[in-house]
């Protein structure tokens, strides 16, 4: 999605790196805290989706997706996103799950795409274990994630909705189970 003409922008600079309460006539000020909803600028637009107990750390989602990719070029245009952006796994996404609301308030009050409220699903970057064919997906409206091996429906060729995400601040690796560092290349 793209922000409309309409709309002013609104990003957040923090000492992170990002953009704080911004319209495009204004100077940068620098904040040590962002909120869930934040839109920030991280070699790449996102949106603050998670923060730690103590706001020294943060996930970003991608304001724009993909849709139909399967997951080999979803991978791909995460990784594209900006530096430091990939594909979230499948605990990031019930992340994501948990503040739906919000951010789809936020996304289409700004006119970038909503995340699906159908029956679409989002890929992530957690393999099954038993086939590394087979990618989890979650449906981001009910959380419904769907991990098995059985059917078209979860094989890495199939099309599937995409967003990419960044962790900024402290995050360290330990703080997430799963995470895929790691793109497909072309």
């Amino acid at each position: 999605g793209t922000l409309s003409s309409s709309v002013p922008q609104t990003v957040k600079r923090s000492t992170f790196g990002v953009l704080k309460n911004v319209d495009k006539n204004v100077s940068l000020q620098p904040v040590t805290t962002l909120s869930i909803g934040d839109i920030v600028d991280s070699d790449g637009l996102g949106i603050v989706v998670w923060k730690s107990y103590d706001d020294s750390s943060y996930m970003l989602m991608s304001v724009e997706e993909v849709q139909g990719y399967n997951w080999t070029l979803a991978s791909n245009w995460c990784s594209k996103y900006g530096e430091g952006w990939r594909m979230p796994d499948i605990a990031e996404l019930s992340l994501i799950h948990d503040e739906f609301t919000t951010i789809n308030t936020v996304l289409g009050g700004l006119g970038y795409t909503q995340l699906s409220t159908a029956n679409k699903c989002y890929w992530s970057c957690t393999a099954n274990p038993s086939s590394s064919d087979y990618y989890y997906r979650e449906r981001l409206y009910d959380g419904l994630v769907l991990k098995n091996t059985g059917g078209d429906e979860y094989y890495a060729s199939t099309a599937n909705y995409t967003r990419a995400i960044k962790l900024i601040g402290n995050a360290a690796y330990e703080d997430f189970t799963g995470l895929c560092l790691e793109a497909i290349e072309d």
